[in-house]
C-alpha cells in the first residue's frame, strides 16, 4: 500500500473503497481491504504499512512494531516487513 492514494482535501480524505480512518498515537490509522497504514499527522509519509487479505477489526501497536487484524475466519499479527506473520486463530470456513 502506498500513500499516493491518500489525498488531503481540507478535513476530508479520498481513500480506496471500504476504508476507514481512525486516530493513532503516531498519526492516522488507515485500514483498507489490502492492509493497514499509519500516517504521520501531516500525511506527509507512511510510518507503518502491513498487507492483509480482507477487511476486519484492526489495530497497530503504539510502538509501530506490529499490527493485529481480526477477520471473519482468522486473527493475525503481522510486522511491517511481513517476517513476523503469525496466525493466532483460524476457525472453520463456512
Amino acid at each position: 500500500m502506498s500513500n499516493a492514494f491518500l489525498t488531503q482535501v481540507g478535513a476530508e480524505l479520498t481513500m480506496p473503497a471500504r476504508s476507514t480512518v481512525s486516530a493513532h498515537p503516531a498519526g492516522w490509522l488507515v485500514s483498507s481491504p489490502g492492509g493497514l497504514e499509519v500516517f504521520d499527522a501531516t500525511f506527509g509519509r507512511s510510518l507503518f504499512s502491513a498487507e492483509f487479505e480482507g477487511c476486519g477489526v484492526s489495530a497497530v501497536s503504539d510502538a509501530l512494531d506490529f499490527a493485529a487484524v481480526s477477520l471473519r475466519d482468522r486473527t493475525q499479527l503481522r510486522t511491517p516487513d511481513g517476517s513476523g506473520a503469525v496466525r493466532l486463530w483460524q476457525g472453520p470456513v463456512v
